[in-house]
């Protein structure tokens, strides 16, 4: 039997509020605390949350002197919803509430308290949902840390590749920080693959401002895709690949790119290395379509294409050489 402690259709911040103020209660029961157990099973973020809503509590004190009345209304509050009650257990709503009291004194911390990381292994991919109907779509061994603060969203890619979907909202803006540069959504869809030297951004609906270290911004539209390197300089903008964004459908498409940066490609969603004999292979050129979930396959296709072949392969490393004689 679940107990009704909380209400699943609020955000996990304003859940994670009621969890800190009931477990630091006084008259806190030992059914609240299985239900707050069955709460932090439910999803791996919510031990993050609650997290950041416990430091947010036992910093509280610190406020006493900038925010006195907010914390004596709190109390206040508390008190006589629990007069009014015959059973210790409060809504969920008058919990948050008395907290988002404190919390108005230093709204800086807010976003602390809607922080996520989302993350995926190699070869996982993954779709998160946003308390605000945004979303993001994780590539393999990605790694996205998306924190609200009053006035705005914001997002850092920290590796890999994300896919974003965001609902526009011009009173809070949503802006993807990469390396170098900031993309802001200006009502879109966009990819944002973050590599060791650079940076892509390819947009497949609507528009970004894409602004870097070097203080320069672009405007990219639906169609486009940019890049831009550890020192912020941006290049040309140009239209994007069939491969943009095919990983969501578990595919690696390439047209005309180099047996090299197929290899590389393929190398983000296997852990283990493929590798060539000999240098000269890797200016040969591949195009096609490929399963990102499948090495086996991915590599037959290739074998059968080019002249390459399996030279030797462990779990470790796959080696690949010349098929001619």
């Amino acid at each position: 039997m679940n107990a009704p402690f909380t209400n699943p259709d609020d955000s996990p911040s304003a859940q994670a509020c009621y969890w800190v103020v009931r477990l630091h209660s006084a008259d806190c029961t030992e059914a609240e605390r299985l239900g707050f157990m069955r709460w932090l099973a439910q999803d791996k973020n919510h031990r993050n949350t609650y997290h950041a809503a416990a430091a947010l509590w036992l910093q509280m004190e610190g406020l006493r002197t900038t925010a006195e009345p907010q914390l004596q209304a709190a109390r206040t509050y508390l008190l006589q919803a629990r007069q009014k009650r015959s059973r210790p257990t409060l809504s969920w709503l008058a919990i948050a509430a008395s907290l988002l009291l404190v919390l108005s004194a230093a709204p800086d911390w807010w976003a602390g308290l809607n922080t996520a990381t989302y993350r995926t292994k190699i070869g996982e991919r993954a779709h998160f949902a946003l308390s605000d109907g945004s979303s993001i779509d994780l590539n393999t061994n990605s790694e996205v840390q998306v924190y609200y603060a009053w006035n705005a969203r914001k997002a850092t890619l920290l590796s890999g590749e994300a896919f974003f979907t965001v609902r526009h909202n011009s009173g809070k803006p949503f802006e993807v920080t990469a390396g170098s540069g900031r993309i802001r959504d200006l009502g879109t869809q966009f990819d944002v693959y973050r590599q060791v030297n650079e940076v892509a951004v390819a947009v497949l609906e609507g528009e970004v401002a894409v602004n870097t270290s070097q203080g320069t911004a672009s405007f990219v539209q639906a169609g486009q895709q940019i890049n831009y390197d550890l020192a912020g300089q941006l290049s040309a903008i140009a239209p994007i690949g069939s491969e943009t964004a095919a990983w969501r459908e578990g595919r690696l498409t390439f047209a005309g790119q180099t047996l090299a940066e197929a290899l590389k490609q393929l190398n983000r969603y296997h852990p283990v290395a493929l590798t060539l004999r000999d240098p000269k292979l890797s200016t040969l050129r591949v195009s096609g379509s490929f399963p990102s979930d499948n090495l086996k396959l991915a590599l037959d296709t290739l074998t059968a294409a080019l002249p390459i072949k399996i030279i030797s392969s462990s779990p470790q490393q796959i080696l690949l050489g010349s098929s001619n004689k």
